[in-house]
């Protein structure tokens, strides 16, 4: 999947979007004012989506908004996604308060959906495991 991402996406390369992780555990967080994700590096911070890799395998961070794509284009999209050789997971953060939950889901959906059809388009999914995930990180 990295080499078919790297072709159909070539600044991919270029603006480095994919890392691979190998780590027992690691955090996926977006910085407050680029609202890039990023994983977390330090360990006293607090990450919005725990990954964990008990196998030890080869995780793939793929950072989607502000970097594969950028406010410029005129489409929405979703923050980021996880794969390795089986799942790949697409997933969008949402600040927001208890209360307006609700009201940030449907943008939400329509961030993913148009995303992952983008992607379907581009890549060949054979095999693959798809999911979609919405991380709400309480204000």
């Amino acid at each position: 999947m990295k080499a078919q991402i790297e072709t159909a996406f070539p600044q991919c390369l270029t603006n480095h979007c994919l890392v691979v992780q190998t780590a027992k555990e690691f955090d996926i967080a977006e910085e407050d004012k680029s609202r890039k994700c990023y994983i977390v590096k330090n360990s006293t911070e607090a990450g919005i989506l725990k990954i964990t890799n008990s196998l030890l395998k080869d995780i793939y961070f793929l950072v989607i908004d502000k970097c594969l794509f950028f406010d410029s284009d005129a489409f929405p999209k979703c923050d980021c996604a996880v794969f390795d050789n089986r799942v790949f997971c697409f997933v969008e953060i949402k600040d927001c308060s208890f209360k307006n939950r609700q009201s940030h889901k449907p943008k939400a959906v329509e961030q993913l959906k148009t995303t992952i059809e983008l992607f379907k388009a581009k890549l060949d999914f054979q095999g693959y495991q798809l999911e979609a995930l919405i991380c709400f990180r309480l204000k």
